[in-house]
């Protein structure tokens, strides 16, 4: 075949060639993340640089997809197979990693540093035979994602980057031949991140910090654009949140943790601190209160909705509502977080993660962060998980988004008495203005396998 076309086979050679390896499969529904620096940045675990802790960056492409999505997949930290400073090659020899872990689907995203270095051809060849192809031939499903646009690049790097993104467009498009459950299936960002308004095929300039890597809203709506696609291959996943769901040692040993999981009731507390008392209702067994913040001009309260209106015809859903008018700090915290630690089932070895649903009645202004954070009490150096940690300096998107947001999980460590966890939405008030609106609900910490 010629260098940028697509492989053409018959079906009984792709029958031969995508012969699938039968692996044991820890999670039906996981995937795993093969690429450079941009999938690198998506989690962490315990690192030098952050010993305690294991979180999912909120300029993570796949943290987005998995929020849009509802949680579809899982994914950890253990899946991440990016490193930084990749090339196609690099990236290839990870491959049998992949395999080994047992997942069913791998998101791939790989090239940009094989652009002003490698060429085409040999990009094609790399990325074809060396990483697509064993992938499926050991039962795994690719989900490519295209080279998205960059800032600055040359236009021999530009040119090199359009041939490659042609050639796996037509790639995916030419797996008729391929058994369904291995096919590639392909993620296009284009029209969500290119500057088409300008000749010069660059992103446009709130998607990338750096000219390469995404910030918070680029890496929103690349996570956009692989949910468009997976909710198509995996079906809505319902994070049941019965009041009556609650972890019992012989009788629901996988059940819920923390009291009020369903945010019933409103005999909660409205906390002053910082020099603010929220008014309104607040679900029983919670509290809302200011963590941070210099902001005296503000409205900051909580209501409830009953019933709710979000899918279940009964039910409550918590709503806190942030409106901040006059000069602030440039990182002000409002909290929702439960009166009590889980602590009467809580035992060194379990692992644990906490999720919560989540829905912006409005676009949020100067938003930087929402958090959703658990965190053990006892050990001498306690572990903490995060969902959507903030980066410095970077804004979440003006965007009405729902979701779901869900922590790593963890492993207890012995000396554990309990676990602290909670939901934060946190603003840049610098500027004498920030907002939002949100409602919270299916707030539940869960032992897992």
């Amino acid at each position: 075949m010629g260098i940028l076309d697509a492989p053409s086979l018959s079906k009984s050679v792709a029958d031969a060639r995508y012969a699938p390896l039968t692996v044991s499969r820890l999670h039906e529904n996981a995937v795993a993340a093969l690429g450079d620096s941009r999938t690198d940045m998506v989690s962490d675990a315990f690192i030098s640089t952050a010993p305690t802790i294991t979180q999912f960056a909120a300029n993570g492409y796949l943290n987005w997809a998995r929020f849009l999505s509802g949680q579809r997949f899982h994914f950890d930290d253990t899946l991440n197979f990016g490193k930084s400073g990749d090339t196609i090659a690099q990236c290839a020899a990870r491959v049998p990693n992949v395999i080994a872990s047992g997942v069913s689907r791998c998101f791939v995203l790989i090239g940009t540093n094989d652009l002003a270095v490698t060429p085409i051809a040999t990009m094609i060849d790399q990325w074809t035979n060396q990483i697509i192809i064993p992938l499926q031939r050991a039962g795994i499903q690719p989900i490519v994602l295209l080279e998205y646009p960059r800032v600055g690049i040359t236009a021999y790097a530009l040119g090199v980057k359009n041939q490659f993104n042609d050639y796996i467009r037509r790639f995916a498009q030419a797996q008729h031949a391929v058994p369904s459950s291995v096919r590639c299936i392909l993620i296009d960002a284009q029209d969500y991140m290119e500057d088409y308004a300008g000749a010069a095929g660059s992103a446009l300039s709130d998607r990338l910090y750096d000219g390469t890597h995404p910030s918070m809203i680029g890496a929103y709506w690349l996570g956009k654009a692989i949910s468009d696609v997976i909710t198509q291959l995996w079906p809505p996943r319902r994070f049941s949140c019965s009041p009556a769901d609650l972890y019992d040692s012989t009788n629901n040993p996988r059940g819920i943790l923390n009291a009020n999981p369903a945010l019933l009731g409103t005999a909660g507390l409205l906390v002053a601190n910082t020099g603010v008392t929220p008014t309104g209702q607040i679900a029983t067994g919670f509290k809302l209160y200011r963590g941070a913040g210099t902001s005296t001009s503000l409205t900051f309260s909580g209501a409830k909705e009953n019933p709710r209106t979000d899918g279940p015809t009964s039910g409550e859903r918590q709503r806190v509502t942030v409106n901040i008018t006059g000069v602030g700090s440039s990182a002000e915290t409002y909290i929702l977080q439960p009166t009590t630690n889980p602590s009467a089932y809580v035992a060194a070895g379990t692992t644990v993660e906490l999720s919560c649903a989540v829905q912006f009645v409005s676009a949020p202004v100067n938003l930087i962060g929402l958090e959703l954070q658990m965190a053990e009490i006892g050990p001498a150096t306690p572990h903490q998980a995060v969902d959507m940690v903030r980066q410095t300096s970077f804004k979440m998107p003006a965007i009405a988004v729902s979701g779901r947001l869900r922590t790593p999980p963890f492993p207890l460590q012995s000396g554990v008495t309990s676990i602290s966890s909670y939901v934060r939405m946190v603003f840049d008030a610098s500027s004498g203005s920030a907002s939002g609106d949100v409602y919270f609900s299916d707030f539940q910490m869960r032992p897992v396998v």
